[in-house]
């Protein structure tokens, strides 16, 4: 706790409640809080990375998408909550999320699968499981056309370029 506040006095880090439902005092990198406080910006997390939350630290609650904390699942975040979520590397995606927030997320997730920042070792992502609802399915399968996923007889795919 002494060296925490010694950063915080030289301004390496800052002091605060930054996350609900964690007690205590809460020290957080200027980078990481100017992360976690933009606005707009969907964050792409592997579920079982350490900064992902809920189910860890923060219980889920009945309103949020249930996962399983395993490499093969990502999630999308906005605002901090996940609206988006990719299971078996892709294979199946359910979401809450509106048709802007999913077009939105996916364009960011396109991004980070591009960048490598996300599963570095695939090649390409296959959505093979689709919602039961026809009105989720089409929703889905526009947002992930936008979002560079290519039709591929009863699958989409979205293909890693080469660097």
């Amino acid at each position: 706790y002494e060296a925490l506040k010694v950063r915080e006095y030289a301004g390496m880090l800052l002091r605060g409640y930054f996350i609900k439902g964690i007690s205590g005092i809460q020290f957080m990198l200027p980078e990481a809080y100017a992360k976690l406080s933009s606005q707009g910006e969907p964050q792409i997390l592997n579920a079982c990375d350490p900064a992902q939350v809920y189910g860890k630290v923060v219980s889920r609650s009945d309103e949020l998408l249930s996962f399983s904390n395993i490499p093969g699942t990502a999630m999308i975040l906005d605002e901090g909550k996940p609206i988006v979520i990719l299971e078996r590397f892709g294979d199946k995606i359910s979401f809450t999320a509106s048709q802007e927030q999913l077009v939105k997320g996916l364009k960011a997730f396109q991004q980070a699968f591009m960048a490598k920042r996300i599963w570095p070792d695939k090649k390409k992502i296959q959505v093979k499981n689709w919602p039961e609802a026809p009105e989720q399915k089409q929703l889905l399968e526009e947002a992930l056309k936008e979002a560079g996923f290519k039709n591929d007889l009863m699958k989409m795919v979205l293909y890693r370029q080469a660097v």
